[in-house]
């Protein structure tokens, strides 16, 4: 498990930190969030039998991801219910930690069988494996809101539910070790990572400027891209991306938050657009659609060597009218 930190104040991480501890709340390090958070996806999988209580704030409000939010702790226990019927053997691996000020990143991947009902699929003893990115707010010491997303669509067509193109699921575990390791430039800093990684969000899939990837891309970067394929190299990840601007030429993207230490940003992000061309094997649908997701970046020399990509798959194909209404999820993270 990879572990980065940034030690000193970070005024780019965006607008969820802004809430100010009371006066009786504990002052928590660094190395004291990503512990909490580590613990939450060791215990989180326990449901009542483990210590979620006192990881979450009691008006705690989660962001699934997938169905809709919950707020407080029991609403949260029910939700991991209804997945721990799913899938009662799950468990997850953490990849990558990322923590600066009040917030932390995680990169998770997750594997589990299906033995019970899944948004109305029924058992098919099929062993299932995903990944996902989260991001948490810790306040007094507990997690107070987490957003969290996962490749929700796997799940699906894994046990055999929904047709998709090939998208590359790993086994659990394996994906953050598998781009070239890149040695560090003394001119890098977090504060410069950042700028290179909100250019992805905001140059390149905002302002429509495929070029811009030139500048940005390391030649061999890994880009494990969420509803589509894994790629590699900076004409791959052009393709995939003129693909869906293709797919929605009216496409906007704003930065929500990003989360910066060592040589690692989390982007959490938002967009929206109209679909008046194919995607993921559907036609043009006329549909607006309004998405969110969350990237990790790692960068070496002041470019992006390395990249993982999670968005909210299931919404975006409901939106697209391509898959009908499903049943609450017990959503990841």
């Amino acid at each position: 498990m990879t572990i980065a930190f940034l030690l000193s104040p970070g005024p780019l991480a965006g607008a969820a930190q802004e809430a100010t501890p009371g006066v009786d709340c504990p002052v928590t390090t660094l190395e004291e969030n990503a512990a909490l958070v580590t613990t939450y996806w060791a215990e989180v999988v326990r449901g009542q039998q483990g210590m979620v209580r006192g990881l979450l704030a009691p008006d705690q409000v989660q962001h699934w991801g997938i169905g809709s939010d919950t707020v407080g702790v029991d609403a949260f226990l029910d939700r991991i219910a209804l997945r721990l019927t799913a899938f009662p053997d799950l468990t997850f691996h953490v990849d990558l930690v990322i923590a600066q000020d009040d917030l932390v990143a995680t990169r998770f991947a997750a594997t589990g069988t299906q033995t019970g009902a899944w948004q109305g699929i029924a058992p098919t003893g099929r062993s299932v494996t995903f990944r996902g990115n989260n991001v948490f707010r810790i306040d007094c010491g507990r997690i107070a809101e987490a957003w969290g997303e996962a490749d929700h669509l796997g799940v699906l067509e894994q046990p055999g539910a929904f047709d998709l193109p090939p998208h590359g699921t790993p086994s659990a575990g394996d994906d953050a070790q598998r781009a070239p390791a890149a040695t560090p430039c003394p001119a890098d800093t977090p504060e410069a990572n950042v700028t290179v990684a909100r250019r992805w969000t905001e140059e390149v899939l905002d302002g429509h400027n495929l070029d811009a990837l030139e500048a940005i891309l390391a030649p061999d970067i890994v880009y494990r891209a969420g509803v589509f394929p894994d790629l590699t190299g900076v004409d791959a990840v052009k393709e995939t991306l003129g693909t869906l601007l293709m797919a929605f030429p009216d496409l906007r993207q704003s930065v929500d938050m990003t989360i910066a230490a060592g040589d690692l940003v989390a982007v959490r992000w938002r967009g929206e657009g109209t679909q008046r061309g194919p995607l993921l094997g559907r036609p043009a649908s006329q549909q607006h659609v309004a998405i969110n997701g969350t990237t990790i970046y790692r960068l070496a020399c002041g470019r992006i060597v390395e990249g993982w990509a999670e968005v909210d798959g299931v919404g975006l194909v409901q939106q697209i009218s391509a898959l009908p209404a499903l049943a609450t999820p017990g959503g990841a993270g």
